[in-house]
């Protein structure tokens, strides 16, 4: 059984499934464990069967059947920031950071590419990416999705160790909403 085949209530039920799912077996290498904390900080803020269906069953459109149905653009935004804002929390929390000191800045597009910004301190762009919506996502198993997180937290934490050496007095800019 798969650990995302039934959507958990909370994301403490999430994790359960995952280490029952894991139980018995060889420990898996830390980058795999690192993968799934990153999908366990995603199904934290969303939850399960909404990865699953963005994010693991494979779709012909920008998103699954049933998402943009009021609100395609929202729902473009939610595909990619919710990846990605997953991904900055892991990267965030292993630099000793605030997740919020990354930012995820989606710019949806149905017709086209979705731009996607990640930036440390608000300020330093740490990687700036088009993608196509329908390509993004329905990646067939949940092998593809952990690769591919591990793939994207590679790139981000290499980036924003390069940022820290580059500037290293780049502070965090709190902004506050009045």
């Amino acid at each position: 059984m798969s650990p995302m085949s039934e959507t958990p209530s909370t994301s403490r039920e999430a994790r359960r499934r995952i280490a029952r799912h894991f139980k018995g077996r060889l420990r898996p290498h830390p980058s795999i464990r690192r993968a799934f904390s990153i999908l366990a900080a995603l199904i934290k803020q969303e939850d399960a069967e909404y990865v699953r269906d963005m994010y693991v069953v494979p779709h012909d459109a920008c998103v699954p059947d049933g998402y943009g149905d009021d609100d395609l653009s929202g729902a473009i935004v939610d595909k990619f920031y919710w990846w990605y804002r997953g991904v900055a929390d892991v990267v965030a929390a292993d630099a000793g950071l605030r997740p919020l000191d990354l930012s995820v800045v989606v710019q949806p597009s149905w017709e086209d590419e979705s731009g996607i910004v990640l930036m440390y301190s608000r300020r330093i762009v740490l990687m700036y990416e088009w993608i196509k919506a329908w390509r993004f996502g329905g990646r067939g198993s949940l092998g593809s999705v952990l690769r591919d997180l591990q793939r994207d937290y590679d790139y981000l934490s290499k980036e924003l160790e390069d940022a820290i050496v580059e500037h290293p007095n780049a502070k965090p800019t709190l902004v506050y909403n009045s």
